[in-house]
């Protein structure tokens, strides 16, 4: 009677957890749960639980990346340029011809927007700077003895803003034949846009074969239960018939040899009760690497 109630305990579905670790706490879980295991209740910890599926907000992740990635190429760029120029003028009426030092030269700071047809616009403002005779074109003061006359080269003449060395700039790019709606950019873009699509495939497809796979053990989990509930059955029956077989021996009814046969027999069906066990073990163990917990 003790090892039927072993082997009935043993045979109930019970839960099991594929963790590297097992504390207390699951232990104790699974020793008090009653309830079977069902279909549903594994296919729903599939999905709340595996690290597989658990792991798609990743490829979500991903794919949002590329897409901002490819949109990258059209952000609003904000570019600042400085160059700097040392001119020579002369002076033919100076008695001693020797060139006049100059220097100007300006920055520029402007913004840059693209748009993935190939086209690109940009507005900023220059700031010019040089020496006094470069920005006015006026004679130096400070040396009145030869004078330095410049055509004052800095001031902008078209798109003046807030004062005579600042000016506006505008300006865009457009390409007519090639890169004209059709361009390298855009066609990453347009890659970067599929990449959500097959994010969302790839997690359907995993999340089938997980469920089919779960289902599938799920099932040969149950039938390796149902073969061990048998086989146990067939030990206890062999069992009952020995103990008739030996009463009756014992009496004198039937021959010593057929108590032989009978203990022979318990022992090949209490063998097969331990490898049904074994397998209702195994199974139940693969079972447990789609039942996560954490």
């Amino acid at each position: 009677m003790i090892l039927l109630l072993l082997f009935s305990l043993m045979m109930s579905p019970a839960t099991a957890l594929a963790e590297a670790v097992i504390d207390s706490s699951v232990v104790q879980a699974q020793s008090t749960r009653t309830a079977p295991l069902t279909i549903e209740e594994v296919l729903a910890r599939i999905e709340l639980t595996h690290p597989l599926l658990r792991a798609t907000g990743l490829e979500r992740a991903q794919a949002r990346a590329k897409v901002l990635k490819a949109l990258g190429a059209w952000e609003p760029k904000v570019r600042s340029e400085i160059e700097y120029d040392r001119y020579q003028t002369y002076n033919l009426t100076n008695v001693t011809g020797a060139p006049n030092h100059l220097s100007s030269g300006y920055n520029d700071t402007f913004l840059k927007v693209g748009h993935p047809w190939g086209w690109e616009i940009f507005g900023g403002i220059r700031n010019v700077f040089g020496d006094y005779a470069t920005l006015s074109g006026d004679p130096n003061t400070v040396s009145p003895v030869r004078p330095i006359i410049s055509p004052g080269v800095a001031i902008p003449q078209d798109f003046q803003l807030f004062y005579p060395q600042q000016m506006g700039i505008v300006g865009g790019r457009l390409n007519l034949l090639r890169g004209f709606m059709v361009n390298e950019e855009f066609a990453q873009f347009q890659q970067a846009e599929l990449a959500g699509p097959q994010a969302e495939i790839k997690v359907a497809q995993k999340r089938q074969d997980l469920y089919l796979a779960g289902a599938v053990q799920y099932w040969d989990w149950q039938v390796a239960v149902k073969q061990a509930d048998v086989v146990k059955r067939a030990l206890a029956v062999a069992e009952e018939r020995y103990r008739m077989v030996e009463g009756r021996a014992k009496a004198g009814a039937v021959a010593p040899i057929d108590v032989v046969e009978a203990r022979e027999e318990v022992q090949r069906r209490r063998e097969a009760a331990i490898a049904a066990q074994r397998k209702v073990e195994y199974e139940q163990y693969k079972l447990a690497l789609f039942l996560w917990e954490n």
